[in-house]
């Protein structure tokens, strides 16, 4: 939940490229990924397509590339 708190502030909050905020996406992202890749089990795959989820909307919001097809063709792989 907090994850998704900040993804969707840094959505709402740090679209305009000046904005200072906008420095928060790299270390969030990676935050994501992190929590996406801690425990690779299909048990936490509904938390991988949560994590998906912010990062392709923070992709979006943000203009920047994350590559979240790693982590999708890692999940379907336990299955």
């Amino acid at each position: 939940n907090c994850l998704r708190l900040w993804a969707q502030a840094l959505c709402a909050l740090a679209k305009p490229a000046d904005s200072p905020l906008r420095q928060l996406a790299y270390p969030l992202v990676q935050i994501c990924l992190g929590t996406a890749r801690l425990l690779p089990n299909i048990r936490y795959a509904p938390l991988r397509f949560q994590c998906v989820r912010m990062l392709n909307n923070l992709a979006a919001e943000l203009g920047v590339f994350v590559p979240v097809a790693p982590l999708l063709l890692e999940t379907f792989r336990f299955a």
